[in-house]
């Protein structure tokens, strides 16, 4: 092969590659919903409003207002939902025949709600915090990242979650756990194993998600009641939104009663 044909192959490959990380950059991942509220997306420096319908792309930083909640729907049907105050950069993002072949996000901070569809064998879905990092295979996970601690829940699935300064060691987090990592005492509370957070026990926020993950799947929710009530008021909104929802009821306790006569008045 004489030089000349050399250095016409070295460009043909070096524009191919050049193409196929713009092409990249420039490509849509999945779209921005906003529940309620506002929200900024970062882009190249440039911050603009986010709308429902929004495309989002890798290296994009979204920005959560207060008051206000969204949700980025993946082109494999996989949900990532973030609470108010939160901020996420997509780091990166590559989808192989139509699933995710490497999804890669850096919380800075807020709270991340993910519904990963199940991976391929040599695929990747990993969430960074300032300190740690967690990754899955398909699940239904929750990662916060507040006030310089880190927490996780795991709904279904199970999640692998390490600290970024030594990612070899890594915890296996299963269905119905949590973790909790304080930035000032990480290596006392990863030597710690995790707790089971018991339905009675879910805040709005994660009431919140698993009801929109069952409007999605339509699957039944079992309703986890709380001493506080807060549960119920998201379900009763809930009830008068959708009938996709399937929800057992039980007569554990009057709050329960109470929805089943919302629910039965509205599906008559």
């Amino acid at each position: 092969m004489n030089k000349s044909i050399l250095i016409s192959l070295l460009a043909i490959i070096i524009v191919a590659g050049g193409f196929f990380f713009w092409s990249r950059s420039e490509a849509s991942v999945g779209s921005l919903n906003i529940y309620t509220g506002t929200t900024d997306i970062v882009r190249k420096d440039k911050t603009t409003a986010g709308k429902t319908g929004f495309g989002i792309r890798e290296n994009d930083v979204i920005k959560v207002r207060d008051n206000s909640r969204v949700s980025i729907i993946l082109k494999d049907s996989s949900v990532i939902r973030l609470e108010a105050g939160s901020e996420v950069q997509v780091v990166k993002f590559i989808y192989k025949e139509g699933t995710v072949s490497e999804a890669s996000f850096r919380l800075v901070s807020g709270k991340m709600w993910s519904k990963v569809e199940p991976l391929q064998d040599n695929a990747s879905w990993q969430i960074e915090t300032p300190t740690t990092v967690s990754s899955v295979r398909g699940t239904q996970y929750n990662v916060y990242y507040v006030g310089g601690i880190s927490g996780f829940f795991v709904y279904s699935g199970k999640i692998g979650v390490a600290l970024l300064k030594n990612i070899g060691n890594k915890k296996i987090l299963p269905e119905s756990s949590q973790f909790i990592l304080k930035d000032d005492n990480l290596d006392l509370d990863f030597a710690q194993n995790p707790t089971i957070l018991k339905p009675g026990e879910y805040d709005e926020w994660i009431i919140f998600n698993l009801i929109e993950d069952v409007k999605l799947e339509g699957k039944e929710f079992i309703i986890p009641t709380s001493p506080t009530g807060t549960t119920i008021s998201v379900i009763q909104e809930a009830a008068t939104t959708t009938l996709e929802a399937v929800f057992p009821i039980t007569e554990e306790s009057p709050k329960v009663k109470i929805l089943t006569r919302i629910l039965v008045s509205y599906t008559k």
